[in-house]
Formats: structure tokens, C-alpha cells, sequence
């Protein structure tokens, strides 16, 4: 594999150099998949890249800490976990789209999907089309997701009001607090985040459809209707969850606390750290500080 990978980059340094890449960074990526010698077990690995691991758990070799460690402040610095298609990597403008992604510094992780993914199911399952073809999962902001939907023919061009059948195309289990499908009127565009909820709700795709789809979507729906008609079993986000969002209110900014705030909650529903000030104040998205 990195032979493969290291004649990729020789064959192809014209291009990459067209796309501004000097020769040092054509050098660090020849060297990316270089292998680096034996690498630590899970435990260790965790527990000295995860700096809020609290010292307590590094005594307990048996309990393998969680990564992210869980905290209060919701995870929202990303507003598409975006599935790639195969094919998509195949058209012309795929190339010029990863390089400009990769330029701009704004991605974090990135899954690559493959296997027996795509044919291993007995058609029973809700796992979306969409997912079954693709390629890879990247996180997304919003300056980047444009540049994205508008290479895909999925999205471009169209909306929700003439294309009824959204394709779906998101990655479920790493979703941002704030993730939202794209504008209704624009599969395109991203779904501003400084909208009331009520706003996004009506003029945005739901995340749910975004992720099923909607043809999937509404069979999940009413196989929720069939099972839990008087909506107990409610999750944020979930398939069939129901909340009423005004179009005018927003969402409470502060609200009334005890002035406290766990940072390092433990097993059990203690906290190994509490501070007095809200965390979430000084939380910082890339580029405006660390």
C-alpha cells in the first residue's frame, strides 16, 4: 500500500503542484502512510492521547476510556457528517474539491467506508442507500459543504419543492448538536445556524431525512407510528421524534444553573472536576484560537 501510495504521488506531482502544493508538502505526503514502527494496544494509545482522562482511570487496565471523553458542552463544530459516493470521486471536479477541502485546513475525522458494506444485508435493514455507496465520511463546516453539494448530482440544482425524494447522504453516528440537512429551496446551501429551531425546521431538510432519506424515512416513521403511536419512547433526533418549535422564539442562551459546571463527569453519574464558569463560553471553533 505505500508503494501504491508513493507512486500515486510521484505520477501525479505535476497536478498536485497545479493545485499550490509545494515540494515540502509534497514530500509530507509522500510520506503519510510511511510506517511509524510498533504502535501501543488501545489502552495505552487512549490514555496518552486522551489529555481528559482522569488520573484515577489510568490505575484501571480493564476499563478502557472513552474517547471523546463524555463532557456537558455539546459537539457542534461541524455541520455535515458527509458521506461521499464512489462515484462522485470519479468526476472531474472531485479532485479539485478534496484539494481545496484539504488547502483550507477545516476538516476533522474522516472514516473510510468499504468492505462487504455496500451488498451485506438480508433487505430488511435502514441502512440508506447513500451510505451503502460510499466511499468515505468527512466532517464538514459550513464555508466547505457549498463547495461539496454543488459537485454532487444528487444536490445540485435541485430542492425539496420539485424533488420530492431528498437523497439522503449523511453519517449518523458522528452528527453535530447543531447538524441539519440542507435548505429546501437549495439542496445545496447550508441550513444557517443562527436560525430559531422553528425557522430551520420549516425552511430546512430534517436531519432525520437527511440521513434516510426520505423514501426510508417515512417507512421508518410509520413503522414508529405502528409500534409507539403515543410518541413515549422520544430521543433527540431520533426517527419519529416530536418536539413543537416556535418561529419566533429562540432558544434559551443561558439558562438558570447552580453555577457550577462538571467538565470530568465519572462512572456513576459523579465528577471528578467541577468549575464556576459556564465551559461553553470559552470554547473556541477552529481558527479563532486554541
Amino acid at each position: 500500500m505505500v508503494a501504491v501510495w508513493q507512486g500515486y504521488v510521484a505520477n501525479a506531482t505535476k497536478e498536485l503542484q497545479g493545485f499550490g502544493l509545494t515540494k515540502k508538502d509534497l514530500n509530507v505526503l509522500n510520506q503519510v502512510l510511511k510506517p511509524k514502527g510498533a504502535q501501543p494496544d488501545y489502552y495505552t494509545f487512549a490514555t496518552s492521547t486522551n489529555k481528559k482522562t482522569p488520573p484515577w482511570m489510568t490505575h484501571n487496565p480493564t476499563w478502557v476510556p472513552d474517547a471523546p471523553y463524555p463532557v456537558t458542552i455539546p459537539y457542534e463544530l461541524y455541520q455535515w457528517t458527509a458521506l461521499l459516493p464512489e462515484d462522485w470521486l470519479h468526476t472531474p471536479n472531485a479532485s479539485h474539491v478534496l484539494m481545496e477541502f484539504v488547502k483550507a485546513g477545516s476538516g476533522s475525522f474522516q472514516y473510510i467506508l468499504g468492505g462487504e458494506i455496500a451488498r451485506s444485508s438480508d433487505g430488511m435493514s435502514a441502512v440508506s442507500e447513500a451510505y451503502r455507496q460510499a466511499s468515505f465520511m468527512v466532517s464538514l463546516d459550513g464555508k466547505t459543504i457549498p463547495l461539496f453539494r454543488a459537485s454532487m448530482e444528487q444536490y445540485k440544482g435541485k430542492n425539496s419543492y420539485e424533488d420530492s425524494n431528498f437523497p439522503g447522504g449523511t453519517e449518523y453516528n458522528h452528527i453535530g448538536a447543531d447538524e441539519m440537512g440542507p435548505l429546501k429551496s437549495d439542496w445545496t446551501k447550508v441550513c444557517p445556524d443562527e436560525w430559531t429551531m422553528g425557522q430551520r425546521n420549516a425552511k430546512c431538510v430534517s436531519l432525520q431525512e437527511s440521513v434516510w432519506g426520505t423514501q426510508t424515512l417515512e417507512k421508518l416513521e410509520n413503522i414508529k407510528k405502528q409500534l409507539d403511536p403515543h410518541y413515549r419512547m422520544q430521543c433527540f433526533d431520533c426517527v419519529g421524534f416530536k418536539m413543537q418549535w416556535s418561529d419566533e422564539e429562540h432558544l434559551q442562551k443561558k439558562l438558570k444553573t447552580s453555577g457550577r459546571w462538571c467538565v470530568n463527569s465519572t462512572n456513576g453519574g459523579g465528577c471528578s472536576k467541577w468549575v464556576d464558569k459556564d465551559p461553553a463560553d470559552v470554547v473556541q471553533k477552529p481558527g479563532h484560537g486554541t
